[in-house]
């Protein structure tokens, strides 16, 4: 419907806004005649990961089906469904909540693989260990990591805030 395709602009718009201000991702909007395909689409727009959501109308309610693809490997990472009953805001922020670590983890595990001793590895693997204890006490591993970018680079942002979340939380 109409006022369907209304609210899923506004929701777009919002989800939008929530990932670009983590400056680590760069939105990349497919345009009209992009594949349906989303590991295709994302290939030819050069990005590594994709989501696509689909939403569908049930009694009165909306809801959004949520997938993550990693078109490097071409495989689903995640799929979600949440309702679209508590504002755009609200599913804004609960979309990247569900997406962020799903891409996190899988970037750690793929550098980890492919260049463990990168500082960008680093970086990645020390917030996957923050993402897997979530509550409670740091994971030594998260430290550790962090440590070890500012032995190579002192000035390095992204570890020295990392470090003080850690040690703040």
């Amino acid at each position: 419907s109409e006022d369907m395709r209304a609210r899923a602009r506004i929701y777009e718009t919002e989800a939008k806004l929530a990932f670009a201000r983590d400056n680590r991702f760069a939105i990349v909007e497919a345009p009209e005649t992009a594949s349906r395909d989303p590991i295709g689409a994302g290939r030819t727009l050069r990005t590594r990961y994709v989501m696509r959501t689909r939403l569908t109308e049930t009694a009165g309610n909306i809801l959004a089906d949520v997938h993550l693809f990693d078109t490097a490997s071409g495989i689903s990472l995640s799929a979600a469904s949440a309702p679209l009953d508590g504002g755009q805001i609200k599913f804004a922020r609960e979309l990247y909540r569900t997406v962020y670590p799903e891409i996190i983890l899988h970037r750690a595990k793929t550098l980890a693989a492919t260049q463990p001793d990168s500082i960008p590895a680093l970086l990645w693997n020390a917030e996957a260990a923050r993402i897997k204890t979530r509550v409670g006490t740091a994971d030594p591993s998260e430290f550790a990591l962090f440590e070890a970018v500012l032995k190579r680079e002192p000035n390095q942002l992204h570890a020295l805030l990392g470090l003080s979340n850690s040690l703040i939380l």
